[in-house]
């Protein structure tokens, strides 16, 4: 299976992505479990991009990294305009 820090870095018209350690991997237990995931991605707009644009790139991310099976959470100010993960459309 792929793993997210192979997906990066990247970069794109819209987005860079670069992949890191999350160095709260091991720390004591999180109130939410994604806050614990051992690799973090930081996605950074390219200057000049549009917001649609942005909000499109990491909406591509993240469709990427789900149909790799890898889980991803958002963590932005735009939560909202993103594509919902797999596991939230199956129970709708």
């Amino acid at each position: 299976m792929s793993s997210a820090s192979e997906l990066a870095p990247a970069r794109g018209p819209a987005l860079s992505v670069v992949a890191a350690h999350n160095e709260y991997a091991d720390g004591p237990p999180a109130a939410a479990e994604f806050l614990q995931w051992p690799t973090v991605l930081e996605c950074e707009a390219v200057p000049g991009a549009s917001a649609q644009e942005i909000v499109s790139a990491v909406g591509d991310v993240l469709r990427g990294l789900w149909s790799r099976s890898i889980r991803a959470v958002p963590v932005c100010d735009f939560e909202d305009e993103l594509p919902l993960p797999p596991e939230a459309l199956a129970t709708r």
